[in-house]
């Protein structure tokens, strides 16, 4: 798991900035931490075949792991990415390969 943040500019551009790049230490390091917490969690959903058949129910594995993820992205966007639209206009949350099939309506905050 890779963490960027797009800062999108009221001119329609936009630019990844890694963590390092944000402007507030606290704020990187609190952003990495949730980041190492979110990866194992995210992971369920890309067991490898072996790994899911000796699970005894990756169904529910998968399952309690999107529960966990709705959980940990609703405290990103109340607590982790505020401080962030001080320095920037937007933050938006972009998951790549939906594999943990969490929706925006899912999360609950």
């Amino acid at each position: 798991l890779r963490l960027e943040i797009a800062v999108y500019e009221s001119a329609g551009m936009s630019v990844a900035q890694r963590c390092e790049d944000v402007p507030e230490e606290a704020v990187c390091e609190a952003l990495a931490k949730w980041a190492e917490q979110y990866a194992p969690v995210h992971g369920v959903a890309h067991w490898e075949d072996q790994r899911r058949s000796s699970h005894a129910s990756y169904d529910q594995a998968l399952e309690s792991a999107a529960g966990e993820g709705e959980q940990l992205l609703a405290r990103l966007g109340t607590e982790l990415t505020p401080p962030l639209l001080e320095h920037y206009p937007a933050v938006i949350w972009d998951d790549q390969d939906e594999c943990l099939g969490i929706r925006p309506e899912d999360i609950m905050t």
